[in-house]
């Protein structure tokens, strides 16, 4: 599933007014000037998935990359092993992941929410450990591990450390 967030009535893709002569505005104070519209699409496998962002992308900015896009796949598999020991920790509530396309993202922690108010974050720290923390009163989960990339080569070969809590 992939989410778009629109923010604001008139204009979807605008900047939000945060601070009035350095005065930082309350949630309710941006709420009464801008409105949020979460609309999540469903697709049938990642493929699709990925498709549709990168159709989005291109109607956001129209003007073409100078240079050919390269994802580099090796740099990833640590992210996709920390996904997958989080949804492990995590499956009984299957929250919710945000990912804001943000460089070192990961390092600056990825939002994780809940249906019924439950949140947390996935936080990555250098150089190999995963932090998770999840608020869902009245239980909680503080985890955390390592994920060793075994060969960059390899298609498939991750090991991932023990968890310590």
């Amino acid at each position: 599933m992939l989410r778009k967030t629109l923010y604001g009535m008139g204009a979807p893709n605008a900047l939000q007014l945060v601070a009035v002569n350095g005065y930082v505005l309350s949630r309710s104070e941006r709420a009464a000037r801008y409105s949020t519209q979460q609309r999540d699409a469903h697709f049938p496998d990642w493929t699709a998935a990925v498709e549709a962002a990168w159709a989005q992308l291109l109607i956001l900015f129209p003007e073409r990359p100078r240079r050919a896009v390269v994802l580099r796949e090796n740099l990833h598999r640590c992210l996709d092993e920390a996904l997958s020991v989080a949804h492990a920790h995590l499956a009984q509530w299957n929250p919710f992941i945000q990912f804001c396309g943000l460089p070192n993202e990961a390092q600056h922690g990825f939002a994780l929410s809940g249906a019924h108010g439950e949140h947390g974050e996935l936080v990555f720290q250098r150089p190999d450990i995963w932090m998770l923390q999840w608020k869902a009163p009245p239980d909680a989960v503080y985890e955390s591990w390592s994920v060793v990339l075994a060969d960059l080569d390899a298609t498939s070969d991750l090991a991932r450390g023990d968890l310590a809590s």
